[in-house]
């Protein structure tokens, strides 16, 4: 067994026990499975740098729970069973990543197969004009949309632009759209309960709602992607798009799936 196969084992182990409790690890199951899937891509598709940084995520949040982060040495501590139970995989992951990671990038793609390239893929990479990708976000009030352009920006390396790209003192929003959707290659749309209705129901910012319709129409329904918070009020007019939901403030519940949408629309290598 070589080196990418034993990791592959620990990764899968990791991911049994991550899926059987999303709540308790919602901040990193979708780093999980980006490693579950970055483990079995071809070689084109890996890179050491994110082997390195999925590793890293997974393990900050490990070592918060073990007994040796404790701020008073000597206070009687338990870690919880989630954790301590796969302690030790999320060891063995660290260890072999950083084995990985050492290595020259020849013999490193090396450990991992071609990608068979069809027929159908080639019939694609002649028919796509090449552009810049550029995620516009749309949000209403709530702040979790930070969270999200943090990700895009410094995980994917993405440019993204939203309302607060730049200043707008004096300008009428009518102008602002048109210009963002020039800019924009895809776009997603954070809804977040917010407004109350008089049903008692809780509904996004209509102003989200709005932007959701145009950017489906100028993109179409595939590079509109809606990133929905349990609990909102069903709205119509928005027939096609792409939903990913996700419970209370936990936005990086949609992560994994958000990525795999921004991979198939060629948003990502």
């Amino acid at each position: 067994m070589n080196v990418v196969e034993e990791l592959k084992l620990h990764i899968d182990a990791l991911a049994n026990v991550v899926e059987q409790d999303p709540k308790f690890f919602a901040s990193i199951i979708h780093y999980v499975r980006q490693l579950k899937e970055l483990i079995r891509a071809p070689r084109e598709s890996v890179s050491q740098a994110e082997f390195k940084l999925l590793a890293r995520k997974i393990e900050e949040f490990y070592a918060k729970w073990r007994p040796s982060n404790l701020p008073e040495p000597g206070l009687l501590y338990i870690p919880p069973r989630q954790t301590s139970d796969s302690d030790s995989t999320v060891k063995e992951i660290n260890t072999i990543v950083a084995k990985l990671t050492a290595l020259d990038e020849d013999s490193f793609k090396a450990l991992f197969p071609r990608k068979q390239i069809s027929r159908s893929d080639i019939s694609r990479s002649d028919e796509q004009t090449v552009h810049s990708p550029c995620i516009f976000i749309g949000h209403g009030r709530n702040k979790l949309w930070v969270r999200l352009k943090m990700y895009l920006e410094d995980e994917l390396s993405l440019a993204t632009i939203a309302y607060e790209s730049e200043s707008r003192v004096g300008e009428s929003i009518i102008p602002i759209l048109e210009k963002m959707l020039d800019q924009a290659t895809f776009a997603v749309l954070v809804l977040t309960a917010e407004d109350n209705t008089v049903e008692g129901f809780r509904r996004a910012r209509q102003n989200v709602i709005h932007e959701a319709g145009l950017f489906q129409g100028r993109l179409g329904f595939k590079r509109a992607v809606i990133l929905r918070q349990e609990g909102l009020e069903d709205f119509t007019n928005v027939e096609g798009l792409q939903y990913i939901g996700f419970s209370e403030d936990q936005i990086e519940q949609t992560f994994y799936e958000l990525q795999r949408v921004l991979k198939r629309e060629g948003m990502l290598q």
